[in-house]
């Protein structure tokens, strides 16, 4: 019998802040504020409590909260009412819910067969820009 590699969970909480690079096979769910990059082979939520400050690349994601950077996704993206996107998108497959809010270029290709081939040339195209400043927020009584 073969063992399969389990893949595992990074969960940043509601109260968590934190910055750098998360490099993820499986899924990465952010509750709290993140700022910097964040690569997954598997999926990347961004909660309506969270507060996001990153490039993500992954396989699928869903975006509930603000998002404030580029997102690209090989897969599948849906992006839930009341969502704030400021930054650019890349995806096979877009699906939304309810009112949103995008602001930058999205690309959909419809062609899951040449999405990777095709989301490096967006990458290409669309250098790390910072939508946002490099501090996080402070919070009053931490």
């Amino acid at each position: 019998m073969q063992s399969k590699q389990q893949e595992s969970e990074t969960i940043i909480g509601q109260t968590t802040r934190l910055e750098g690079t998360i490099i993820q096979k499986g899924l990465v769910r952010i509750d709290g504020d993140f700022q910097g990059t964040i690569q997954s082979d598997g999926a990347v939520v961004i909660s309506t409590s969270s507060r996001c400050r990153a490039r993500i690349t992954a396989r699928s994601a869903i975006i509930a909260g603000v998002l404030k950077g580029d997102i690209f996704v090989s897969e599948h993206l849906t992006i839930l009412q009341g969502a704030k996107v400021i930054g650019n998108i890349f995806t096979p497959i877009l699906e939304t819910d309810g009112e949103i809010s995008i602001h930058g270029d999205i690309t959909i290709t419809c062609n899951p067969e040449t999405a990777l081939k095709e989301m490096q040339q967006f990458i290409e195209k669309h250098p790390n820009k910072m939508y946002f400043s490099n501090s996080l927020p402070q919070f009053p009584g931490l």
